[in-house]
C-alpha cells in the first residue's frame, strides 16, 4: 500500500465545475431574456405606427457618442414617444416604425421584441451541453480516482524515475498549467512515453525526478506524482535502478528534463 495524494486528480474538477458555473448562469441570463420578452408580448398588444423620430445621445465607456433614436406616435389622438432599446455609433431610425404599446397605458411600450423566442430558446439550450461536458468530466475524474485506488492494491513503486515537464494546454488564472512525461522501461526492454495528470499544486519544483505505480501487466495503468511512499517505509528496490543494463537509454538522465515556466 502507497500514501497516494489523490488531491491533484480532484482538483482538475475545476475546471468542469467552471464549465457548469458559466452554463447555469448564461441559462439564468437567457431565460430571463426569454421570460421579459415573452411577457411584453403578451402585454403589449397594442400596435401604432411612428410619424417622426429623433435622437438622443450619450458616450459610452470607451468614449465613443451613441445615438438612440426616439419614436413618436399616436393613440386615440394623444401623443406619446418610445424609445429604442438599440443604440448605434450614428443616428439611424425609421420613420414608419412600428410600436407596441399597453393599450390601457400606452406609454408602456417598446420599439421591438429583442430577440425571436426561437433564437432565446437556442441559446437557452446551448449551454446544456457544457453542462453535460462538466458532468462528464467530473464523472471521468471520479473514475480515475477509484482506478488509482485499485492500482494502490496491485501496482509496483517506482521512485526518483528520471522525467520532463511538458505544458498540459491548461491555463488557470494567467498561470500554465504543467505535466510530467517519462520515458519507463518495462521488464520486456521496451520503454512506453508515461504522462501524468495536470499538476495543479503551486508548489511543483521539477527536479528532474518523479516517483511511479505502475501495474506492469497492464501498463496503461499507472499515476505519476512528484512523491509517492509505501506507508511501511520505502525499500531499496524501490528506486529506479539507472544503472541497470536494461536502462541505458535513461541513464542520462539529463535527457528527460526540462526547464518549464510555472
Amino acid at each position: 500500500m502507497y500514501d497516494i495524494n489523490y488531491s491533484n486528480i480532484k482538483k482538475g474538477n475545476m475546471i468542469w465545475y467552471i464549465f457548469i458555473l458559466v452554463a447555469v448562469v448564461f441559462i439564468g441570463i437567457m431565460g430571463f431574456i426569454a421570460i421579459t420578452t415573452l411577457s411584453k408580448q403578451k402585454t403589449l398588444t397594442g400596435e401604432a405606427t411612428s410619424y417622426k423620430y429623433e435622437f438622443s445621445s450619450y458616450y459610452n465607456d470607451d468614449g465613443n457618442k451613441m445615438y438612440t433614436p426616439i419614436y413618436y406616435y399616436q393613440v386615440n389622438g394623444k401623443e406619446y414617444t418610445c424609445s429604442s432599446s438599440f443604440s448605434s455609433s450614428s443616428p439611424s431610425g425609421e420613420k414608419n416604425k412600428i410600436i407596441y404599446y399597453l393599450p390601457s397605458d400606452p406609454e408602456q411600450c417598446s420599439t421591438g421584441f429583442d430577440m425571436p423566442i426561437w433564437f432565446i430558446l437556442l441559446f437557452t439550450l446551448m449551454p446544456l451541453l457544457f453542462i453535460v461536458l462538466g458532468v462528464v468530466g467530473i464523472s471521468k475524474n471520479a473514475k480515475k480516482v477509484k482506478s488509482v485506488k485499485e492500482l494502490n492494491q496491485v501496482g509496483k513503486l517506482v521512485k526518483k524515475v528520471p522525467c520532463r515537464v511538458e505544458d498540459s494546454n491548461i491555463t488557470v488564472n494567467n498561470r500554465r498549467i504543467p505535466r510530467i512525461v517519462m520515458e519507463y522501461q518495462l521488464r520486456d526492454g521496451s520503454f512506453v512515453t508515461l504522462t501524468s495528470e495536470p499538476i495543479y499544486d503551486k508548489r511543483f519544483v521539477n527536479d528532474g525526478f518523479a516517483d511511479l505505480v505502475i501495474d506492469e501487466n497492464d501498463p496503461s495503468r499507472y499515476y505519476i506524482d512528484k512523491n509517492i511512499n509505501r506507508i511501511d517505509g520505502n525499500r531499496a528496490e524501490d528506486y529506479y535502478n539507472l544503472n541497470n543494463s536494461n536502462n541505458a537509454n535513461t541513464s542520462n538522465e539529463t535527457q528527460f528534463v526540462s526547464s518549464f515556466d510555472i
